[in-house]
């Protein structure tokens, strides 16, 4: 399914009356109530475990998106939730004269090829530069995550840092309920 993030922004968007639409690689399962509303386009994903071939894949796939986009445009503004490979949004945006928002959850590429590997470094640190270059505000969710994208070049200036936060109305009907430790 789409990031919770994502849900809820789109989701706080569309009841303030904003026209809201949400292009996502993987939009599988039922999300939460109220995000149904929002018009959702499904994106072509290569489905491989070759790590090389779904790489170049995914850079492929900016053409696709940047029609997709244009296809429904216009927009008043892109919001972008960053990810390996990905650079549409904010590359649409910069053409189409459009503020760009970035949310940046983790440094990527750092994890990428840490946990799960990375045959094309140079290519996915050119990405994200041309990401964060395009941008024009970077939405940081930690301090540590600040921290990290203010260290590089393209995003320097342009990061805010505004915590990963919960949606407190959907807890406000809850029951506490006492647990003994015996």
């Amino acid at each position: 399914v789409t990031p919770l993030q994502v849900q809820e922004f789109s989701r706080a968007c569309s009841s303030r009356g904003c026209e809201t639409y949400l292009f996502a690689a993987a939009l599988g399962g039922v999300g939460p109530a109220g995000v149904g509303q929002v018009p959702a386009r499904k994106l072509r994903r290569e489905k491989t475990k070759e790590r090389a071939v779904r790489e170049q894949s995914d850079l492929r796939a900016k053409r696709e998106t940047t029609a997709a986009l244009a296809a429904s445009a216009p927009y008043d503004f892109v919001y972008e939730r960053y990810s390996l490979w990905s650079h549409a949004g904010m590359t649409y945006a910069r053409a189409a004269g459009i503020p760009g928002i970035l949310e940046v959850n983790s440094p990527l590429i750092d994890e990428q090829t840490k946990y799960r590997g990375l045959i094309d470094a140079a290519g996915a640190d050119r990405v994200s530069r041309e990401c964060l270059d395009a941008a024009t505000t970077i939405i940081a969710v930690s301090d540590e995550v600040g921290t990290y994208l203010e260290g590089i070049e393209q995003a320097r200036g342009k990061v805010h840092v505004v915590p990963n936060g919960v949606n407190v109305e959907k807890f406000s009907g809850l029951k506490r309920t006492r647990h003994s430790d015996n």
